[in-house]
């Protein structure tokens, strides 16, 4: 079970759920790079510099397991 939660804003103001918390996070890497890739990829893994300076990592693993969150390499 994940703590992944990813959605789209829309521009009427909805949202559009593209992986709800709970679902295990390797359904989201199969659904955002398919499943032909060879060799498998382990994650995806997303990048931010805050406008403090921070540097947030997000971890999401093409397993069964949660999400991982770092903050400035301080897994939170």
């Amino acid at each position: 079970m994940s703590n992944l939660e990813v959605y789209a804003s829309l521009v009427n103001g909805d949202l559009y759920p593209m992986h709800e918390k709970g679902e295990a996070c390797q359904l989201f890497v199969t659904n955002f790079l398919g499943d032909d890739i060879r060799p498998p990829p382990k994650s995806i893994t997303i990048k931010i510099k805050t406008e403090s300076g921070k540097a947030v990592r997000i971890v999401i693993p093409n397993d069964q397991s949660s999400t991982v969150v770092f903050v400035d390499d301080v897994k939170l």
